[in-house]
């Protein structure tokens, strides 16, 4: 069993010692997180089948509390159950609910793990439409994706950042998709890759 001892003392300090001014002001910084973090802290396990866990909402909370605590090895755990639960359980907005949470967190890795599931689940749902391959290339028909920038709400543009935006838009153009006999003009190509690659790219600027 993992524990974290020096953790555990670490969070009680910043909590419990006014000398730190440490408060917990933001709305993620709830009872259900704290239990859920110091829980892990304690060397407890997320137990049972996937669907008794905590849903992502609450996940992504206790995400964002465990990085303001700077207790690294449970934010490495949930990092790892988010990424679990999404690769078995996407459906609806979820991996693009993961995309903005990656984007507060400042989490390449699992931004890179949002984009693919969000191909994923994009390349899923234009399988079952009656599309045509010309119709999605020249835009006339362009169905609803999670990871085209194109598609967002303003309040969605808001909320994810700038380094993100940009990586994702241009991983999504025409001119960055290798065509080949069976690939579509959007979807079924190397997204995440992409989006790595146009984010090192923003960055190096």
């Amino acid at each position: 069993m993992l524990t974290f001892s020096p953790y555990l003392y670490q969070v009680f300090g910043l909590l419990t010692n006014p000398e730190y001014g440490f408060r917990l002001v933001n709305s993620y910084e709830d009872a259900r997180s704290l239990r859920l973090v110091f829980d892990l802290i304690s060397g407890r396990s997320l137990a049972g089948d996937m669907a008794s866990w905590p849903p992502l909402t609450e996940l992504g909370n206790a995400l964002r509390l465990a990085k303001r605590l700077e207790v690294w090895a449970v934010y490495a755990l949930l990092a790892g159950y988010i990424q679990n639960k999404l690769l078995f359980q996407n459906w609806g907005r979820q991996s693009f609910d993961v995309f903005r949470l990656a984007g507060a967190v400042g989490d390449d890795k699992l931004a890179r793990f949002a984009v693919d599931a969000m191909q994923r689940q994009s390349d899923a749902n234009l399988a079952a439409t009656s599309w045509s391959e010309d119709e999605v290339r020249d835009g006339s028909h362009l169905p609803s994706m999670l990871w085209c920038p194109g598609t967002w709400t303003p309040e969605e543009f808001d909320a994810i950042p700038p380094a993100y935006t940009y990586a994702l838009a241009r991983a999504t153009v025409a001119a960055a998709v290798p065509y080949e006999d069976k690939t579509k003009a959007f979807g079924s190509y190397a997204l995440a890759e992409n989006f790595a690659h146009f984010l090192s790219v923003y960055r190096s600027e």
